[in-house]
């Protein structure tokens, strides 16, 4: 529901904007961004957030911006300098610590890695996106990604439409504003 929420309003909002339609080899990109960025990106840290405390999640899934650093730099070529390498491994051995000193220490349970997982599709759904955004607005590219990850996500709504009928109000009406 929230995401079709998001995508009901985006893509008006881009039609408004004079998006342009992806070109068939973008597409793709576009389609694998979707996947990442919307569909493994939160299904993956919903089902962690299951068995990990929001704070070790919170630390868990901010390694993002080191994700991407370190992907920026193997799959774009983009230069790190020595001070960024250092604050990655600062920033990887501090969330390591972080996680393991919580109250009475994480267990490395699955949703730790399940938000891992996360941080690591959020991190390669903005490597992909890079390259897309010399060719397509901001506003193009969240125009896309959304409308991909949002039919990936329908692929598994079984159930969809009854839980929603069922699910209260005040709790339909919170998800649908998230989007």
């Amino acid at each position: 529901l929230r995401f079709l929420t998001a995508t009901a309003l985006l893509l008006p909002l881009g039609l408004i904007r004079g998006i342009r339609w992806p070109s068939g080899k973008d597409a793709g990109r576009f389609l694998l961004a979707g996947f990442l960025g919307v569909s493994v990106y939160h299904s993956l840290l919903n089902f962690g957030e299951e068995t990990v405390t929001a704070g070790s999640a919170s630390f868990l899934i901010n390694m993002s911006p080191m994700f991407t650093a370190l992907l920026a730099s193997l799959l774009l070529k983009d230069r790190m300098s020595a001070s960024g390498w250092t604050g990655l491994l600062v920033g990887l051995a501090g969330t390591f610590v972080i996680v393991r000193g919580e109250n009475h220490g994480i267990s490395w349970d699955p949703g730790v890695f399940l938000i891992v997982g996360a941080a690591l599709a959020q991190s390669l759904y903005i490597v992909i996106c890079k390259p897309l955004l010399a060719r397509y607005s901001a506003l193009e590219c969240t125009v896309y990604s959304f409308i991909a990850g949002t039919l990936i996500l329908c692929i598994f709504s079984s159930g969809f439409l009854s839980a929603v009928r069922a699910a209260p109000f005040g709790a339909t009406a919170a998800v649908a504003y998230l989007g």
